[in-house]
Order: structure tokens, then sequence, then C-alpha cells
């Protein structure tokens, strides 16, 4: 498994690098206020900029992976229209990067989040929807704009493909229900 197979698909991983650099950046800005070497000054301020790099790609590994998804949705459909390929509707860059940013901002506020606060009685997509009671944790798959239920304890896993669950101390990998 390399880095770059890794990276921006697994919820746990993302929400922890989010954790790292903002506790990274705290323990900077305390000790920024605190009279310090002028080198050890230097090595303050560059973990926490590298542990948000960290985090900022994972958003953008993510995003960009739900956008190529959401865009193959569409050739599919348009495919199943029976448009041919050279009447396809291509997407404009614009479209391109809103959608992508709509994704960067999704993944952003769901790493950011508490984590319950983003998960309270399956009300993530729809105010009517509960999930039952062996499965009481809501997630939300920005890239297939549905929701899914998972057991407590267990990671909500999500791909521009498929939404699944892996068991509690594991993570997920891969776009196919994979869990490691």
């Amino acid at each position: 498994m390399t880095f770059r197979t890794k990276l921006g698909r697994c919820p746990k991983c993302m929400k922890t690098s989010f954790l790292a650099a903002a506790a990274a950046w705290a323990v900077a800005l305390a000790l920024a206020s605190m009279p310090t070497v002028p080198s050890i000054g230097a090595a303050i301020w560059a973990v926490p900029a590298v542990l948000t790099l960290l985090w900022i790609g994972h958003l953008a590994s993510f995003a960009g992976r739900a956008t190529r998804g959401a865009f193959r949705r569409a050739e599919d459909e348009e495919r199943i229209r029976g448009a041919s390929a050279s009447a396809m509707i291509r997407w404009p860059r614009r479209r391109f990067l809103l959608t992508f940013a709509k994704m960067l901002v999704i993944a952003a506020a769901a790493t950011a989040l508490p984590f319950r606060a983003m998960a309270q009685d399956c009300s993530c997509a729809d105010p009517e929807c509960t999930c039952p009671p062996d499965a009481p944790d809501c997630y939300i798959n920005p890239a297939r704009q549905e929701s899914f239920c998972c057991a407590y304890g267990d990671v909500g896993c999500s791909s521009p493909l498929l939404s699944w669950c892996c068991p509690n101390g594991s993570n997920c990998y891969g776009d196919n229900g994979e869990c490691y």
C-alpha cells in the first residue's frame, strides 16, 4: 500500500489528520508566547504547517475522487439516455471546479465538526430518517449524495462508487468496500 492509495480514503484518518493539525497549531501558539531560541522558533511553525498540508492533501484527494466519480456518473447517465459519444455533454472547467470546491467544503466540514454533531439520529440527509438500534450512527457520502447507517463504533466509508461500513478497529481501503 502506498501513501497515494491511502490519502483521502479513510474518514478516521482524515479526522485524525485534522485533529493533529489543530493540536499542533494550539501548541505552536502556546510556545510562541514563550521566549525561544530562533532556530527552535522556525520548527515550532513548521510542524503545524506540515500537518495542515497533510489534512488538506486528504481533503483534496477525496474531493478529486468524488468529482471524478460525479463526472463518470453523469457520462453514464448520458450513455443510458442513448446519446452518442460526440453528442455527450462535456462538463466545462467551471462546473468541475465548482463540484470540486463543494466536495472539498463538505469533506472539510465532516472532518472538522465534532463526530457526534455529524451523525445524530441519522438526520444527516433526511429529517424523517432514523437509523435502526443495531446501527445507530449515520454517515454522509457526499460523492453519492446519500446517507447510510453503521453499527456503533464502526467506521463509515465512502467513495464515488459506494458507501460501506468497516468494523470497529479497522479502516477503509480503496473504493470498492474493502477494510484493513
